[in-house]
């Protein structure tokens, strides 16, 4: 049976223990004794692990029409969220602003005007101790319109002048944040939906977009925020690029600013989350997996550190973030039966966010667990796993874990010596590289392995097949444009396995050593 989702029973679900009872506080005081009946709907709505109207109607409103009834769940999700909007009042920087302001409203609309100036200089020293430049220009409207108040009486030409350079800066301020988020988005969907560059023509689309003055080197920035995206920036632009070191760079630069502007980014704690995540993953790029370790014992304790509260979207953050790095470190070392002692936790981690986890993020599970199923020896259930990612629904089929999926896919049923159906798994992942412009210099070495593979007629000829794909693979290691590769799998890894008679977890094992003691 299908169950489709309905906006009141995901807000209600989605609500803590603490949130449910002020609502029902807040709401029980204004009801009129003897009629609960909407908590009582409330309730029954938390109750339902997927939402039945059939059910709601049967119990609550026998004699209203279904329209009606839409109209009694309008009414208690605008309470619900009116109820959570006074208990968050001051959750965050942005909440106590907007609450403060509305106040000055308040204040000013009753000419209560000194009141709402003291309120508004309050403000105002607020939202410049934790950079708020958007805060900032409202303020300014409001401190526009207390200057005009009786036709300028109290104001002088200095102040007028004052304030117009105030509000010049405020707005400078803004404009450079926005113009950075702006080319922030640009570059990181290239990199979402693209991967990483593997042509000249992707890398001059990208080096375009980094002409832009506000990222020159040495650029000054007017505040912390654009001091964070200007290197937020220049890392995602240099991972992309396979500049790895360049990409540590910027991201430990990026880092810092979040840890000596704390204040600025108090409410933003994703920001620490991805910044110091992504540069877990860039040190076990360039092999530096003793660094990548350290640091990821530092952001166990990022929580702590950064007193964020928990909530839903942070567990779901720390869920993704954690166990993708953990399969991701043990897989590059080698060590594929630590990486699958995590597939339980990363199940139940599915299971629990399955409505809010991305699709993506689901298929990038799917690849490291079937990638570490290879690499443990278990090509049948590397099949699985990467058949999960290659079904799996709403997701852009063009986009580079599914080009990788389909190519580990042929890998383990070589592995698997599943030849039967290799034939058509080829001939569907040729056609599906090639309309999808995924064929670089990788992928046609792979595809001429496994067609070889399936045309030898004894031992000794797969050995010169695999022979063929190892020289012809050396050299692309050190080629920035398909850095991407070896970011996602080990092909010579598996093929030395295969030319050796060595387990692949081995030869990955001692690859890793010698990288990390090199770095």
């Amino acid at each position: 049976m299908e169950h489709l989702p309905d906006h009141l029973h995901s807000l209600i679900r989605s609500m803590t223990g603490p949130e449910k009872r002020y609502f029902k506080v807040q709401f029980g005081h204004r009801t009129p004794k003897g009629r609960n009946d909407r908590i009582a709907l409330f309730d029954a709505i938390a109750a339902m692990e997927y939402f039945d109207l059939d059910a709601l109607l049967a119990r609550f409103d026998r004699k209203r029409s279904v329209g009606q009834f839409t109209t009694i769940k309008q009414r208690l999700y605008d309470a619900v969220l009116r109820s959570l909007s006074a208990y968050h009042a001051e959750h965050s920087i942005d909440a106590r602003l907007a609450r403060s302001l509305h106040h000055v409203e308040i204040l000013h609309d009753k000419a209560l005007y000194a009141d709402a100036e003291r309120m508004l200089t309050s403000s105002k020293r607020l939202a410049q101790r934790h950079g708020r430049s958007e805060a900032l220009l409202r303020i300014a409207r409001w401190e526009e319109r207390l200057l005009e108040r009786d036709n300028y009486a109290l104001a002088v030409p200095s102040t007028i002048e004052a304030h117009f350079q105030r509000g010049q800066e405020a707005l400078a301020t803004e404009q450079e944040r926005q113009a950075l988020w702006d080319l922030k988005s640009k570059v990181f969907m290239q990199l979402y939906r693209a991967g990483q560059v593997r042509n000249s023509d992707a890398s001059i689309k990208l080096d375009d977009l980094m002409t832009h003055p506000l990222l020159e080197p040495g650029a000054v920035q007017r505040s912390a925020r654009a001091s964070f995206l200007y290197h937020h920036i220049h890392g995602a632009a240099a991972f992309s690029k396979g500049e790895v070191a360049l990409c540590i760079d910027h991201l430990e630069k990026g880092l810092g600013t979040l840890d000596r502007e704390r204040s600025k980014f108090i409410d933003e704690p994703n920001l620490a989350i991805s910044t110091l995540s992504n540069l877990i993953y860039a040190k076990v790029c360039v092999a530096r997996y003793t660094e990548a370790f350290a640091l990821l014992n530092k952001f166990r304790t990022l929580p702590e550190r950064w007193n964020m509260p928990r909530t839903e979207d942070l567990d779901l953050k720390l869920f993704a973030t954690t166990a993708s790095l953990e399969l991701t470190i043990h897989s590059r070392v080698g060590d594929f039966e630590k990486a699958l002692d995590l597939l339980p936790m990363v199940e139940r981690g599915i299971a629990r966010h399955e409505q809010h986890l991305g699709a993506m993020r689901k298929a990038s599970f799917y690849y490291q667990i079937a990638y570490a199923q290879l690499g443990a020896g278990r090509p049948d259930h590397a099949l699985r796993w990467s058949n999960r990612l290659l079904d799996s629904t709403h997701i852009d089929d063009s986009a580079e874990i599914v080009s990788f999926g389909r190519m580990l896919h042929l890998m383990a049923q070589i592995d698997a010596n599943d030849l039967g159906i290799l034939p058509y798994a080829l001939r569907n992942t040729t056609r599906f590289l090639s309309t999808r412009k995924r064929m670089h210099r990788f992928e046609p070495l792979l595809l001429s392995m496994v067609r070889s593979v399936m045309k030898a007629s004894n031992m000794e000829a797969r050995l010169a097949a695999y022979r063929h794909f190892h020289e012809r693979l050396l050299p692309l290691q050190h080629d920035p444009f398909e850095k991407a590769v070896f970011d996602h799998m080990d092909p010579i890894a598996w093929v030395e396995g295969k030319l050796t008679g060595r387990a692949f977890a081995e030869v990955v094992k001692e690859r890793a050593h010698r990288s990390d003691v090199a770095a």
